[in-house]
């Protein structure tokens, strides 16, 4: 009945897990399985701009501070 009734309105049904936001509706927040995507997205993302905007200085002591 669900089903057809979506269907007449012109809607999808759908089952969890979905997602929203990049995040699984319905999954623990606490979860590390669950942010661990969304921190490697991060991470992509903030490598390359940071690459472009430190000055050798900057890299040099990013690098020592980091090893």
């Amino acid at each position: 009945m669900l089903r057809h009734s979506a269907h007449f309105f012109g809607y999808a049904v759908d089952y969890l897990p979905s997602s929203s936001l990049g995040l699984p509706l319905g999954a623990s927040y606490k979860c590390n399985a669950v942010w661990n995507p969304i921190i490697e997205r991060f991470h992509k993302k903030l490598a390359g701009w940071t690459s472009k905007l430190l000055s050798g200085g900057g890299r040099l002591t990013l690098l020592k501070h980091t090893l």
